[in-house]
C-alpha cells in the first residue's frame, strides 16, 4: 500500500498567493491544487494528498509572547482558500496545534499507517521517518529525499534549540550559530554552551519547547493534553482550558 503524503499545505497556499498577487481566487486555488498533486506525486501517491492545517490557536504562544508575534497579515481570501481546499481534499487539523505538529504526530503514529512528510520546512527534520523537500527534488540522484532516524531527529532538535528561529520569534542561545550547534551532541552540551553565553537551563528548556515539533507520544487526543519537552521529566499542558491566541 502506498504511503500517505502529508502535505505542508500552508506553504503551498502562501506561495500561490505570492505568485498570483491580484489574480482571481480561482486561479490561486488551481495553483494550490496543482501543487498538492505534484507534492503528493513526489511521495509516490499523486492521487491521494492529505493536507495538514494549523488549528485555531497555538499553544506555543502561551509559552512565549514573542512566538510568531511579528508575522505579516494573511492575504485577502486566505480563509476562503482554506475552505475551498478542505472541500477538495482529505485533511486534518487539531485546535491549538500547528500543521507541523500534526505532521509530526501522524508520521510517528503506527495507527495512521505509512506516511511521508512533504515540506520545505527545515523544522520537519526533527521528526523521524521520511521527509521529502520539493525544492531540492532531483529525479537523478534522489536529492530532497531523507529517511530520518530517531537519533538524527533528536539531534536536529537540539541544534534548532541552539540556533533558534528568528522568523518564529525565539532566539536560541545568543551568539551561537550553526557552527556552535554542530558541536552539540547531547543536552549537557546545550547547557554548557548556554552557560558560556550567559543563559540558564530554564531559558534553554523554553527554547527547546518552542523548537520541539510534537510526536505521537507527546499528544493525547482524547484527554486533549500535550507533553511539554523536558530533558528529564516532561510536563503536561492541558489544552481544554486554553484560550485561542
Amino acid at each position: 500500500m502506498a504511503a500517505t503524503p502529508l502535505i505542508d499545505i500552508e506553504i503551498i497556499i502562501h506561495r500561490a498567493f505570492a505568485a498570483l498577487e491580484g489574480m482571481p481566487l480561482t486561479m490561486v486555488f488551481d495553483e494550490c491544487v496543482k501543487n498538492c498533486y505534484l507534492w503528493a506525486g513526489l511521495a509516490g501517491n499523486a492521487g491521494n494528498p492529505f493536507l495538514c492545517f494549523s488549528g485555531r490557536g497555538n499553544f506555543r504562544k502561551h509559552l512565549s509572547d514573542t512566538y510568531k508575534a511579528h508575522r505579516s497579515p494573511k492575504p485577502e481570501g486566505y480563509d476562503q482558500m482554506i475552505k475551498m481546499l478542505k472541500d477538495k481534499f482529505r485533511h486534518m487539523e487539531f485546535a491549538n496545534l500547528e500543521a507541523d505538529d500534526l505532521m509530526g504526530i501522524l508520521q510517528t503514529s503506527p495507527k495512521f499507517g505509512q506516511t511521508r512528510i512533504v515540506s520545505i520546512d527545515k523544522d520537519m527534520a526533527t521528526i523521524p521517518g521520511w521527509l521529502i523537500n520539493p525544492d531540492k527534488y532531483d529525479p537523478i540522484d534522489w536529492a530532497g529525499y531523507r529517511e530520518i532516524s530517531v537519533e538524527e531527529a533528536d539531534l536536529t532538535h537540539l541544534h534548532q534549540t541552539v540556533i533558534g528561529d528568528t522568523a518564529d520569534g525565539f532566539k536560541g542561545i545568543p551568539g551561537a550559530g550553526p557552527k556552535a550547534a554542530e558541536k552539540v551532541t547531547c543536552w549537557d552540551d546545550v547547557v554548557a554552551l548556554g552557560e558560556k553565553k550567559g543563559v540558564d537551563e530554564d531559558y534553554l528548556i523554553l527554547q527547546a519547547r518552542l523548537a520541539h515539533i510534537l510526536r505521537r507520544e507527546d499528544y493525547d487526543h482524547e484527554a486533549r493534553t500535550i507533553k511539554l519537552w523536558h530533558p528529564r521529566e516532561p510536563q503536561t499542558l492541558d489544552l481544554n482550558t486554553m484560550e485561542v491566541v
